[in-house]
């Protein structure tokens, strides 16, 4: 360990000062975000407690490259996930979700209705649990 990781739980270190590591502050650096979006963002908001997460962005269907989620399998996730896509009305959207070849822990993004350029559609993101 050096100085800039290790510094008790009072401080911004990322280990206690028995060399544990304080996984509070693991998780807010891991959390869900949105890398790219196929639209506007508008919305976001993750919960550290469940992992649950909630992204709302305008569609643009001329974006042909997709949206680009990460998700903390190592913290959050450890039981794998559930991703869901809704309109404005709530109604489910058709979603395909791909492993991205780009990292570990994103996933790709694809909504196949192009019909839907210009309206808002959710993003909804939540843990499994036995």
């Amino acid at each position: 360990m050096d100085l800039t990781t290790t510094a008790g739980n009072s401080s911004e270190g990322f280990y206690d000062d028995d060399e544990t590591l304080q996984i509070d502050k693991i998780q807010a650096l891991v959390r869900t975000y949105m890398k790219a979006t196929q639209g506007v963002p508008k919305y976001a908001h993750f919960n550290p407690q469940n992992g649950a997460y909630s992204f709302i962005f305008t569609y643009d269907a001329t974006i042909q490259a997709p949206s680009l989620i990460f998700l903390s399998l190592d913290y959050f996730y450890t039981r794998g996930y559930k991703i869901f896509a809704y309109n404005k009305d709530g109604l489910m959207l058709n979603l395909n979700v791909t492993k991205a070849a780009s990292a570990n822990n994103d996933y790709e993004l694809r909504l196949l209705d192009n019909n839907l350029h210009g309206t808002d559609v959710e993003i909804d993101v939540f843990a499994n649990y036995p």
